[in-house]
């Protein structure tokens, strides 16, 4: 039979109860309710299991089905009802208060008054103690059963009522969630704070103890579901795979597999100690890039010199090398080198020895992408602004190739074949500088200040984002340009743009409910994607090395993947508590690294399509299974269309 434990009902008519056999899901028995009783909501079992109790307050014998006693006065003020460990006294959520009552007969033993049971009432697994809250005066007691007196109260956080709570399986510990996100542990013997959990980005849904107590478990809002220490309260691991809220999480009886469901449909099971997730980055800070083509990541600490700059193994999150503390980090997309220093220095190491390449004293520099310092995507060519206007043109060497100076003008971007270098001003002209000769070419269109640009790989073509609200491509030989607004009849500010691999698309994003796809290769508006008001800005974009996914950064902290070619939105990550100012793709593409103002970054694992999949097993077993074998291996009968003649 099913376990014990409360369960409850919606509130549809309903005039009996059937007990199933919870191994087989066969039906047992069918209990009737007494005549003209309002219909149960909830039922809960004995903890011996050989007593049901409705959440109307009668109690029904599970071997007869005899009803052996009803609360008096229950048919309309009862709400719930819960047995004590030892089932010799029952807790009841009655109109107006908390009620215990014995067991044998339902007579009361005291009453609590202005409570509220709420999904939080619940005794120690110890039965020393019992729990509930009160809305009235925004608190949770937890009460001495022998005495009836609340040892000590809990109260709310932030105003958020607790709707959850569970205890450690020795009694000693208590966890509480509230919808505002917050959840804490508490030590019952010393009544304090152990710890708090921070990182879901929504509501916790669902709180529980592993059967060791040794970690918690939370679903939440956010679409994921997190193992916790519960000593330290530090993320264990973070259960990636849900599309919508999880909203519910438990432990297996032996601690080694979780069940989660969501409001997703699907309900998943997963053997946490080998869950997919990213490695933990204790020391991140803001600014991370990948090295040695995936294998390690560089996290800085942008603008924070009090952290340093360190070089991790990207899968297990192993410390590699610490470099010298500074306040930014720039790197070149393809990892070869590291572009470090603060208002006094610049130093340049390589991104595969990770020795110091060459330093560049002086003052004034500005290294933070957006005061227009960048590395060219090879890492040949870097652009380093200054706080008076002016920018450097260095190679990789540190020889001087340019330098330019024009009043609010920052290098936007580096042409694939390091020839040209493109700034944009306050006032909207576009220049393009020949590296080479030190003479640049004005392009006027743009009406305010130009944000972001991206040169094709050609360097034929250039795409920009401004705060007039368009994006715009221009013909860098003849001049002509073609405006994309990215929510058209409004002046929303252009903020980033992305150009995929491939050469196909561009992607622009800003202050705007619209994501802006644009067809290279045609000249023409591919989509317009609207997104949640809730998101805000788009702070970043990047595209997928296989060009067939965007990954955008939003001002609030989520990041969401988009299919390039439907415009449908496929992933959703809530890592971060402000702007995500930075994605990148390792060039496998099987994690991104984000960072964020909240002085952290991230790594998410990506997740393979189903075609992905298809390709690996084909190539892992390159012929079809033989109709035995599909037998054995419950496999489908119908033999998919790629198998072809056996």
């Amino acid at each position: 039979m099913a376990a014990s434990g409360t369960a409850r009902f919606d509130n549809r008519i309903q005039t009996a109860i059937q007990l199933w056999d919870a191994r087989t899901f066969a039906p047992i028995r069918t209990f009737m309710l007494k005549p003209g009783l309002i219909p149960a909501r909830g039922v809960t079992f004995s903890n011996d299991g050989k007593r049901l109790l409705t959440a109307r307050g009668e109690q029904i014998d599970v071997a007869t089905g005899a009803s052996i006693y009803t609360i008096e006065g229950s048919e309309s003020n009862i709400e719930e009802a819960i047995f004590a460990p030892d089932d010799t006294e029952i807790l009841v959520d009655a109109e107006g208060g908390v009620e215990r009552r014995r067991a044998s007969d339902g007579s009361l033993i005291v009453r609590h008054y202005g409570a509220d049971l709420r999904k939080t009432a619940r005794y120690s697994p110890d039965g020393s103690v019992f729990i509930y809250q009160d809305l009235e005066h925004q608190e949770l007691f937890v009460v001495d059963r022998e005495s009836s007196k609340a040892l000590f109260s809990i109260p709310y956080y932030e105003g958020s009522p607790i709707e959850h709570t569970d205890f450690s399986p020795d009694s000693r510990f208590l966890a509480t969630a509230s919808q505002n996100g917050n959840a804490r542990i508490w030590n019952l013997a010393d009544k304090s704070l152990v710890t708090s959990l921070i990182g879901h980005q929504g509501s916790i849904y669902d709180i529980s103890f592993s059967p060791d107590g040794r970690y918690v478990l939370t679903a939440s809002e956010d679409d994921t579901a997190r193992i916790w220490d519960a000593a330290t309260g530090e993320t264990v691991t973070v259960l990636h795979g849900h599309t919508s809220d999880v909203r519910k999480a438990r432990f297996s009886t032996d601690g080694v597999t979780i069940l989660t469901s969501g409001y997703d449909g699907t309900a998943r099971l997963w053997n946490w100690r080998g869950a997919a997730s990213a490695p933990a980055i204790p020391d991140s800070a803001g600014s991370g890039s990948f090295l040695k083509g995936g294998e390690q990541i560089v996290v800085g600490p942008w603008g924070n010199p009090a952290r340093p700059i360190t070089i991790r193994d990207s899968r297990t999150g192993a410390l590699v090398k610490t470099l010298p503390h500074t306040s930014e980090l720039l790197a070149a997309e393809n990892g070869s080198i590291l572009v470090t220093g603060d208002y006094s220095n610049v130093t340049v190491w390589d991104g595969d020895t990770l020795e110091e390449r060459f330093s560049l004293p002086g003052t004034g520099w500005r290294l933070r992408a957006d005061d227009g310092s960048l590395v060219s995507a090879n890492g040949h060519i870097l652009a380093l602004a200054k706080a008076n206007g002016e920018f450097e043109i260095r190679n990789d060497k540190g020889d001087l190739l340019l330098e330019g100076s024009h009043p609010q003008a920052l290098p936007l971007a580096i042409s694939a074949d390091d020839r040209l270098v493109a700034t944009g001003d306050r006032s909207g002209v576009l220049r393009i500088w020949d590296i080479s000769t030190g003479e640049y070419r004005s392009y006027e269109g743009h009406k305010d200040w130009i944000r972001d640009a991206k040169f094709t790989a050609d360097g034929k073509r250039i795409i920009t984002a401004s705060s007039d609200g368009d994006a715009r491509v221009w013909d860098l030989s003849t001049g002509e340009t073609r405006s994309y607004p990215v929510e058209p009849g409004k002046t929303w500010l252009a903020m980033r743009v992305a150009l995929s691999p491939d050469g196909q698309l561009a992607a622009v994003g800003g202050v705007s409910r619209n994501l802006l796809l644009i067809d290279m290769a045609n000249n023409e508006v591919a989509g317009r994607f609207p997104t949640e008001s809730y998101l805000r800005t788009v702070d970043s974009l990047t595209f997928s090395p296989d060009s067939r996914l965007l990954a955008v950064g939003f001002s609030q902290g989520e990041v969401r993947l988009l299919d390039a070619g439907t415009g449908e939105f496929v992933g959703r990550y809530r890592r971060h508590t402000d702007h995500v100012r930075d994605l990148r793709f390792s060039p496998d593409g099987t994690l991104i690294a984000t960072s964020s103002w909240d002085n952290t970054v991230n790594l998410l694992p990506f997740w393979p399509t189903l075609e992905d999949l298809l390709s690996a097993a084909k190539e892992a077993a390159p012929r079809c299974l033989t109709d035995t074998e599909r037998k054995t291996l419950h496999v489908t009968q119908t033999i998919p269309e790629w198998c072809g003649a056996r």
